[in-house]
């Protein structure tokens, strides 16, 4: 979904909606919000993605932390959080921990 900025001319923000998510559910989460129009409606997320390498595990193999971290509008009164980080160790393909962090978000829909 994209709006044209020339198309909110002579508008302004009709309300901000704001909230932070700190669950641990590995999928993701949604959270119900007061109705707003999707067509004049943004979601912008305060979290920065997160990475980090290290070489310091007891086998020498190198690990690092890869993150999903997102939200988006779903539909009029869904936004989408996930918060999931997850550690990887040496060649495993598999996730050896989770890490789940807070995310702030916010809502702002215009006239």
């Amino acid at each position: 979904m994209s709006t044209q900025v020339s198309s909110l001319a002579g508008g302004g923000v009709k309300r901000v909606i704001r909230g932070t998510y700190h669950g641990w559910e590995g999928s993701g989460k949604d959270i119900t919000i007061p109705e707003v129009n999707p067509d004049k409606t943004v979601v912008n997320m305060a979290t920065s993605a997160f990475y980090q390498c290290t070489d310091n595990s007891p086998s020498g193999s190198t690990g690092g932390w890869a993150g999903s971290i997102y939200c988006v509008l779903k539909d009029s009164k869904t936004v989408f959080v996930r918060n999931l980080v997850e550690m990887y160790n040496g060649s495993s393909a598999r996730p050896i921990e989770h890490r789940y962090v807070a995310v702030s978000w916010e809502v702002i829909e215009y006239v």
